[in-house]
């Protein structure tokens, strides 16, 4: 799957961000180790469940946007630094 322009493997990470706004850098880990950060916009929001928003694009799935309990994250499209 691709989220901004990196590539996450199927599995289980933890996601952080700087700070809510339309400038946050989300911070995707597994374990102890950085996968990517990716430029996102983050609204503290309340949710009622978690979910999560993909798109089918020319190399395949989308990561788009994740709602969470307290927030609501929408990726951007563009750059994003992997690592």
């Amino acid at each position: 799957m691709t989220v901004g322009s990196s590539t996450i493997k199927a599995g289980e990470y933890k996601i952080t961000w700087t700070e809510p706004g339309p400038d946050t850098k989300v911070i995707f880990t597994q374990g102890k180790k950085e996968i990517a950060v990716v430029p996102a916009t983050v609204e503290s929001k309340t949710n009622s469940d978690v979910r999560v928003f993909t798109a089918t694009g020319a190399s395949g799935k989308v990561l788009q946007g994740v709602e969470l309990k307290n927030a609501t994250l929408t990726f951007s499209p563009t750059a994003a630094a992997a690592k």
